[in-house]
C-alpha cells in the first residue's frame, strides 16, 4: 500500500499541532525529499510558521484584536 507525500505530513502533522500544544525549536529545517520532474522548475514560494499569539501588553485591559487598535494603544 503506498501512500502520497502529502497524506503523510497530513498524517504526522494533525494531531502535533492542537490549538493547545506547541513545539518549542530554535531553527526550523525543510527538507524536500522528492521533486517534480527531477527538480527542474521547483520553487517553495511560501512557508508559513506559527506560534502562539501572546498579548504584546501584559498590563493592558483591553483584549484588541485589530493590527490598527494594537499599533495605537501604546505611547512610542
Amino acid at each position: 500500500m503506498s501512500h502520497s507525500v502529502s497524506e503523510v505530513c497530513d498524517h504526522m502533522f494533525t494531531n502535533m499541532f492542537a490549538r493547545e500544544t506547541f513545539v518549542n525549536t530554535f531553527m526550523l529545517q525543510i527538507a524536500v525529499l522528492s521533486n517534480y520532474l527531477n527538480g527542474r522548475d521547483t520553487h517553495i514560494r511560501q512557508i508559513k510558521v506559527y506560534g502562539p499569539q501572546l498579548n504584546p501588553i501584559p498590563h493592558q485591559p483591553f483584549k484588541f484584536t485589530s493590527t490598527e487598535f494594537i499599533t495605537y494603544s501604546t505611547v512610542r
